[in-house]
Protein backbone atom coordinates (compact mmCIF):
# COMPACT_ATOMS: atom_id res chain seq x y z
CA UNK A 1 0.00 0.00 0.00
CA UNK A 2 2.66 2.17 0.66
CA UNK A 3 4.58 1.78 -2.46
CA UNK A 4 1.33 1.86 -4.58
CA UNK A 5 -0.22 5.09 -2.81
CA UNK A 6 3.34 6.69 -2.67
CA UNK A 7 2.88 6.85 0.92
CA UNK A 8 5.93 7.89 3.15
CA UNK A 9 5.43 6.21 6.23
CA UNK A 10 2.98 4.18 7.99
CA UNK A 11 2.25 4.09 12.03
CA UNK A 12 -0.25 1.74 14.48
CA UNK A 13 -1.07 2.05 17.98
CA UNK A 14 -3.07 -0.08 20.43
CA UNK A 15 -4.25 0.64 23.26
CA UNK A 16 -6.35 -1.57 25.89
CA UNK A 17 -8.58 1.23 27.13
CA UNK A 18 -8.91 5.19 26.48
CA UNK A 19 -7.20 5.75 30.07
CA UNK A 20 -4.07 3.62 28.92
CA UNK A 21 -3.95 5.86 26.03
CA UNK A 22 -3.89 9.24 27.46
CA UNK A 23 -0.89 7.63 29.74
CA UNK A 24 0.90 6.27 26.75
CA UNK A 25 0.54 2.86 28.25
CA UNK A 26 0.17 1.03 24.50
CA UNK A 27 2.04 -0.24 21.68
CA UNK A 28 3.53 1.01 19.10
CA UNK A 29 4.70 0.07 15.56
CA UNK A 30 5.96 1.69 13.05
CA UNK A 31 4.86 -0.66 9.58
CA UNK A 32 7.31 1.06 7.20
CA UNK A 33 8.94 4.53 6.70
CA UNK A 34 10.74 5.96 4.16
CA UNK A 35 12.51 8.85 5.74
CA UNK A 36 11.19 11.36 4.28
CA UNK A 37 7.71 11.98 5.87
CA UNK A 38 6.26 15.16 6.18
CA UNK A 39 2.95 15.43 6.51
CA UNK A 40 0.00 13.48 8.26
CA UNK A 41 -2.13 12.42 5.19
CA UNK A 42 -5.03 10.22 7.64
CA UNK A 43 -4.98 9.94 11.25
CA UNK A 44 -7.75 6.95 12.05
CA UNK A 45 -9.01 6.62 15.62
CA UNK A 46 -11.24 3.53 16.27
CA UNK A 47 -12.55 2.36 19.82
CA UNK A 48 -13.77 -1.22 20.41
CA UNK A 49 -17.01 -2.60 21.40
CA UNK A 50 -14.35 -3.51 24.25
CA UNK A 51 -12.79 -0.59 24.98
CA UNK A 52 -9.18 -1.17 22.95
CA UNK A 53 -8.43 1.67 21.15
CA UNK A 54 -6.53 1.25 17.72
CA UNK A 55 -5.23 4.16 15.61
CA UNK A 56 -3.75 4.51 12.25
CA UNK A 57 -1.70 7.01 11.30
CA UNK A 58 0.00 7.62 7.19
CA UNK A 59 2.18 9.84 6.39
CA UNK A 60 2.69 11.25 2.84
CA UNK A 61 5.55 14.00 1.20
CA UNK A 62 3.47 16.46 -0.82
CA UNK A 63 6.70 17.45 -2.64
CA UNK A 64 6.73 14.15 -4.18
CA UNK A 65 2.98 13.35 -4.60
CA UNK A 66 -0.06 14.96 -3.99
CA UNK A 67 -3.36 12.63 -3.23
CA UNK A 68 -6.27 13.90 -4.68
CA UNK A 69 -10.30 12.75 -2.70
CA UNK A 70 -10.62 9.38 -4.61
CA UNK A 71 -6.83 8.43 -3.22
CA UNK A 72 -7.81 9.55 0.09
CA UNK A 73 -11.12 7.56 0.48
CA UNK A 74 -9.49 4.68 -0.85
CA UNK A 75 -7.05 4.64 1.45
CA UNK A 76 -9.51 5.75 4.37
CA UNK A 77 -11.64 2.19 3.85
CA UNK A 78 -8.09 0.07 3.45
CA UNK A 79 -7.18 1.35 6.77
CA UNK A 80 -9.91 1.05 8.27
CA UNK A 81 -9.86 -2.50 7.53
CA UNK A 82 -6.29 -3.08 7.94
CA UNK A 83 -6.86 -1.61 11.98
CA UNK A 84 -10.32 -3.95 12.28
CA UNK A 85 -7.75 -7.06 11.70
CA UNK A 86 -5.31 -5.67 13.61
CA UNK A 87 -7.41 -4.65 16.43
CA UNK A 88 -8.76 -8.39 16.32
CA UNK A 89 -5.04 -10.25 16.37
CA UNK A 90 -3.58 -7.57 19.04
CA UNK A 91 -6.83 -8.42 21.31
CA UNK A 92 -6.90 -12.20 21.03
CA UNK A 93 -3.37 -11.92 21.88
CA UNK A 94 -4.23 -9.53 25.10
CA UNK A 95 -6.99 -12.30 26.08
CA UNK A 96 -4.46 -14.53 26.21
CA UNK A 97 -2.47 -12.58 28.59
CA UNK A 98 -5.41 -11.45 30.97
CA UNK A 99 -6.72 -15.06 31.11
CA UNK A 100 -3.39 -16.59 32.39
CA UNK A 101 -1.96 -13.38 34.06
CA UNK A 102 -2.77 -11.65 36.45
CA UNK A 103 -2.98 -7.87 36.65
CA UNK A 104 0.35 -7.51 37.89
CA UNK A 105 2.00 -9.99 34.94
CA UNK A 106 2.30 -12.92 37.08
CA UNK A 107 0.54 -16.11 35.66
CA UNK A 108 -2.33 -17.04 37.35
CA UNK A 109 -4.05 -20.44 39.15
CA UNK A 110 -5.92 -20.68 34.99
CA UNK A 111 -2.40 -20.97 33.97
CA UNK A 112 -1.45 -23.97 36.34
CA UNK A 113 -4.50 -25.32 35.53
CA UNK A 114 -3.62 -25.53 31.78
CA UNK A 115 -0.26 -26.52 32.45
CA UNK A 116 -1.23 -29.95 34.39
CA UNK A 117 -3.67 -30.67 32.41
CA UNK A 118 -1.65 -30.87 29.20
CA UNK A 119 0.74 -32.99 31.14
CA UNK A 120 -1.82 -34.93 32.89
CA UNK A 121 -3.26 -35.99 29.56
CA UNK A 122 0.41 -36.73 28.50
CA UNK A 123 1.09 -38.39 31.25
CA UNK A 124 4.13 -36.53 32.13
CA UNK A 125 3.20 -35.49 36.11
CA UNK A 126 4.88 -38.73 37.60
CA UNK A 127 7.78 -37.85 38.96
CA UNK A 128 7.16 -34.05 39.56
CA UNK A 129 7.94 -31.65 42.66
CA UNK A 130 4.61 -29.73 43.44
CA UNK A 131 5.44 -26.95 46.19
CA UNK A 132 3.64 -24.15 47.71
CA UNK A 133 5.70 -21.19 48.85
CA UNK A 134 5.23 -18.17 50.96
CA UNK A 135 7.81 -15.58 51.16
CA UNK A 136 9.14 -15.30 54.71
CA UNK A 137 8.19 -12.01 56.46
CA UNK A 138 7.81 -10.29 53.24
CA UNK A 139 5.93 -7.61 55.26
CA UNK A 140 8.67 -6.71 57.01
CA UNK A 141 11.16 -6.14 53.38
CA UNK A 142 8.13 -3.83 52.51
CA UNK A 143 8.48 -1.61 55.29
CA UNK A 144 12.42 -1.72 55.40
CA UNK A 145 13.13 -0.99 51.26
CA UNK A 146 9.52 0.70 50.68
CA UNK A 147 6.65 -1.52 48.40
CA UNK A 148 7.98 -0.04 45.18
CA UNK A 149 10.95 -1.89 46.03
CA UNK A 150 9.38 -5.03 47.43
CA UNK A 151 7.43 -5.60 43.79
CA UNK A 152 10.81 -5.60 42.47
CA UNK A 153 12.40 -7.85 44.88
CA UNK A 154 9.25 -10.28 44.54
CA UNK A 155 9.44 -9.97 40.66
CA UNK A 156 13.30 -10.99 40.64
CA UNK A 157 12.35 -13.71 42.82
CA UNK A 158 9.54 -15.01 40.83
CA UNK A 159 11.95 -14.72 37.66
CA UNK A 160 14.65 -16.61 39.44
CA UNK A 161 12.37 -19.46 40.16
CA UNK A 162 10.75 -19.31 36.93
CA UNK A 163 14.10 -19.79 34.99
CA UNK A 164 15.45 -22.55 37.29
CA UNK A 165 12.11 -24.28 36.64
CA UNK A 166 12.42 -23.88 32.84
CA UNK A 167 9.64 -24.99 30.24
CA UNK A 168 9.18 -28.12 32.24
CA UNK A 169 7.50 -26.83 35.12
CA UNK A 170 5.51 -23.63 36.11
CA UNK A 171 5.18 -20.97 38.93
CA UNK A 172 2.03 -18.75 39.33
CA UNK A 173 0.96 -16.67 42.00
CA UNK A 174 -1.66 -17.14 44.28
CA UNK A 175 -2.23 -13.53 45.54
CA UNK A 176 -0.25 -11.45 47.60
CA UNK A 177 3.55 -13.30 48.34
CA UNK A 178 1.74 -16.34 47.74
CA UNK A 179 2.47 -18.89 45.03
CA UNK A 180 2.66 -22.99 43.91
CA UNK A 181 4.03 -24.35 41.13
CA UNK A 182 5.21 -27.76 39.90
CA UNK A 183 9.01 -28.82 38.51
CA UNK A 184 11.14 -31.77 36.96
CA UNK A 185 12.50 -33.45 40.35
CA UNK A 186 16.44 -33.30 38.59
CA UNK A 187 15.82 -29.21 39.71
CA UNK A 188 15.23 -30.10 43.32
CA UNK A 189 18.48 -28.86 44.55
CA UNK A 190 18.74 -25.96 42.75
CA UNK A 191 15.54 -25.20 43.53
CA UNK A 192 15.27 -25.96 47.42
CA UNK A 193 18.51 -23.42 47.46
CA UNK A 194 16.96 -20.61 46.32
CA UNK A 195 13.56 -21.36 48.56
CA UNK A 196 16.21 -21.93 51.54
CA UNK A 197 17.30 -17.81 50.35
CA UNK A 198 18.42 -15.41 47.26
CA UNK A 199 20.03 -12.61 48.01
CA UNK A 200 18.07 -10.03 45.39
CA UNK A 201 18.90 -6.51 43.99
CA UNK A 202 16.61 -4.02 43.90
CA UNK A 203 18.41 -1.13 42.74
CA UNK A 204 20.04 -0.36 38.95
CA UNK A 205 23.60 -0.71 40.09
CA UNK A 206 22.68 -4.43 41.80
CA UNK A 207 24.43 -2.77 45.16
CA UNK A 208 21.48 -2.68 47.13
CA UNK A 209 20.28 -6.53 48.15
CA UNK A 210 17.79 -8.53 50.27
CA UNK A 211 17.56 -12.37 51.59
CA UNK A 212 14.60 -13.75 50.29
CA UNK A 213 13.49 -17.03 51.68
CA UNK A 214 10.26 -19.16 51.84
CA UNK A 215 7.95 -21.66 53.96
CA UNK A 216 7.73 -24.57 51.09
CA UNK A 217 5.26 -27.10 51.52
CA UNK A 218 6.51 -30.26 49.25
CA UNK A 219 4.76 -32.82 47.30
CA UNK A 220 6.60 -35.12 45.38
CA UNK A 221 3.98 -36.85 43.23
CA UNK A 222 4.54 -40.76 42.49
CA UNK A 223 5.35 -42.70 39.53
CA UNK A 224 3.40 -43.53 37.77
CA UNK A 225 0.86 -40.62 38.97
CA UNK A 226 -2.55 -39.81 37.30
CA UNK A 227 -4.14 -36.33 38.38
CA UNK A 228 -7.90 -37.01 39.17
CA UNK A 229 -8.54 -33.49 40.91
CA UNK A 230 -6.30 -30.56 41.36
CA UNK A 231 -7.52 -30.27 44.80
CA UNK A 232 -5.84 -33.88 45.42
CA UNK A 233 -2.42 -31.74 44.81
CA UNK A 234 -3.33 -28.80 46.35
CA UNK A 235 -4.35 -29.78 49.59
CA UNK A 236 -1.25 -31.48 50.21
CA UNK A 237 1.24 -28.99 49.69
CA UNK A 238 -0.48 -26.22 51.72
CA UNK A 239 -0.99 -28.44 54.83
CA UNK A 240 2.51 -29.09 54.33
CA UNK A 241 3.29 -25.03 53.63
CA UNK A 242 1.12 -24.54 56.51
CA UNK A 243 3.58 -26.71 59.18
CA UNK A 244 6.61 -25.13 57.13
CA UNK A 245 5.44 -21.69 58.46
CA UNK A 246 4.58 -22.74 61.68
CA UNK A 247 7.88 -24.36 62.17
CA UNK A 248 10.91 -22.64 64.27
CA UNK A 249 13.52 -24.13 62.23
CA UNK A 250 13.68 -26.01 58.40
CA UNK A 251 11.12 -24.16 56.94
CA UNK A 252 10.43 -26.58 53.39
CA UNK A 253 8.54 -29.17 54.19
CA UNK A 254 7.86 -32.70 52.20
CA UNK A 255 4.41 -33.76 52.76
CA UNK A 256 3.77 -37.36 54.16
CA UNK A 257 0.13 -39.21 55.41
CA UNK A 258 0.98 -38.75 58.89
CA UNK A 259 0.20 -35.09 58.35
CA UNK A 260 -2.74 -35.92 56.73
CA UNK A 261 -4.06 -37.74 60.18
CA UNK A 262 -3.00 -34.34 61.54
CA UNK A 263 -4.65 -32.69 59.70
CA UNK A 264 -8.02 -34.51 60.44
CA UNK A 265 -7.21 -34.12 64.35
CA UNK A 266 -7.04 -30.09 64.11
CA UNK A 267 -10.44 -30.16 61.75
CA UNK A 268 -11.90 -32.45 64.19
CA UNK A 269 -11.00 -29.69 67.51
CA UNK A 270 -11.51 -26.96 65.42
CA UNK A 271 -14.85 -27.90 64.63
CA UNK A 272 -15.42 -29.32 68.00
CA UNK A 273 -14.65 -26.51 69.87
CA UNK A 274 -17.38 -23.48 69.50
CA UNK A 275 -19.81 -26.16 70.86
CA UNK A 276 -17.43 -27.03 73.69
CA UNK A 277 -17.23 -23.60 74.95
CA UNK A 278 -21.56 -23.39 74.90
CA UNK A 279 -21.25 -26.38 76.61
CA UNK A 280 -18.96 -25.53 79.21
CA UNK A 281 -16.82 -28.68 78.56
CA UNK A 282 -13.46 -26.45 79.86
CA UNK A 283 -13.25 -26.56 83.22
CA UNK A 284 -10.55 -24.88 85.52
CA UNK A 285 -7.79 -26.56 88.01
CA UNK A 286 -5.87 -24.45 90.31
CA UNK A 287 -2.72 -25.12 91.25
CA UNK A 288 -1.93 -23.70 94.78
CA UNK A 289 1.48 -21.11 94.92
CA UNK A 290 2.30 -21.65 98.61
CA UNK A 291 5.08 -18.97 100.18
CA UNK A 292 7.73 -21.12 101.27
CA UNK A 293 8.71 -19.53 104.64
CA UNK A 294 4.81 -19.16 106.05
CA UNK A 295 3.63 -22.08 104.53
CA UNK A 296 0.18 -20.51 103.12
CA UNK A 297 -1.26 -20.61 100.27
CA UNK A 298 -0.47 -16.98 98.67
CA UNK A 299 -2.49 -17.40 95.14
CA UNK A 300 -3.21 -20.27 92.58
CA UNK A 301 -2.83 -20.66 88.58
CA UNK A 302 -5.30 -21.15 86.79
CA UNK A 303 -5.39 -24.09 84.26
CA UNK A 304 -7.52 -25.10 81.79
CA UNK A 305 -8.72 -28.91 80.75
CA UNK A 306 -11.25 -30.29 78.07
CA UNK A 307 -13.61 -32.37 79.99
CA UNK A 308 -15.37 -34.95 77.53
CA UNK A 309 -17.95 -37.67 78.93
CA UNK A 310 -15.55 -37.47 81.98
CA UNK A 311 -12.30 -38.02 80.44
CA UNK A 312 -9.58 -35.02 80.20
CA UNK A 313 -8.00 -33.84 77.43
CA UNK A 314 -4.45 -32.33 78.31
CA UNK A 315 -3.97 -28.80 77.01
CA UNK A 316 -1.14 -30.34 74.54
CA UNK A 317 -3.29 -31.88 72.89
CA UNK A 318 -5.75 -28.52 71.83
CA UNK A 319 -4.10 -25.33 72.98
CA UNK A 320 -1.25 -25.19 70.37
CA UNK A 321 -4.64 -26.00 67.42
CA UNK A 322 -6.21 -23.03 69.22
CA UNK A 323 -3.33 -20.62 68.63
CA UNK A 324 -3.69 -21.67 65.21
CA UNK A 325 -6.48 -19.37 64.77
CA UNK A 326 -8.33 -16.79 67.14
CA UNK A 327 -9.98 -19.49 69.02
CA UNK A 328 -7.45 -19.29 71.67
CA UNK A 329 -8.69 -15.60 72.47
CA UNK A 330 -12.11 -16.89 73.20
CA UNK A 331 -10.43 -19.49 75.55
CA UNK A 332 -8.34 -16.67 77.45
CA UNK A 333 -12.00 -14.83 77.85
CA UNK A 334 -14.10 -18.11 78.95
CA UNK A 335 -10.92 -19.02 81.71
CA UNK A 336 -11.06 -15.01 82.84
CA UNK A 337 -14.92 -15.20 83.02
CA UNK A 338 -15.02 -18.60 84.87
CA UNK A 339 -12.05 -17.22 87.27
CA UNK A 340 -13.94 -14.28 88.04
CA UNK A 341 -16.75 -16.48 88.77
CA UNK A 342 -15.56 -18.92 91.50
CA UNK A 343 -13.41 -15.69 92.95
CA UNK A 344 -17.02 -13.97 93.38
CA UNK A 345 -18.06 -17.64 94.93
CA UNK A 346 -14.91 -17.99 97.38
CA UNK A 347 -15.75 -14.34 98.58
CA UNK A 348 -19.41 -15.24 99.17
CA UNK A 349 -18.48 -18.89 101.44
CA UNK A 350 -15.88 -16.13 103.80
CA UNK A 351 -12.65 -17.49 101.58
CA UNK A 352 -9.68 -15.51 101.37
Amino acid sequence: IGTAYKLSKGMTEFYITPMMEQRGEGEVFCDFDKGNSKKVLIRLRIVSTSKAVIIGTIYSNPEEYVHDDTDIEQLDSMLRIILGYVSRVRLISRLEEFGFSDLDGYRNFRAFARFMDINNAENRLGGKVAFHIDLHNFTIVNQEIGRENGDVVMRKYYDLISDTIGETGIIIRLGGDKFIGIFDKGLQEDVFRIFSGAHIAYDVTGQQRVNVSVAAGIYALPIPYMMKSYGDIMDKIMLAGNVAKRHDGERIVVYDDKMKSESDHIKQIQTAFPGAVKREEFIIHYQPKVDIETKKIVGAEALCRWQIDGKLIPPDDFIPILELNTFVSELDFYVLDHVCRDMVRWLNEGRQ
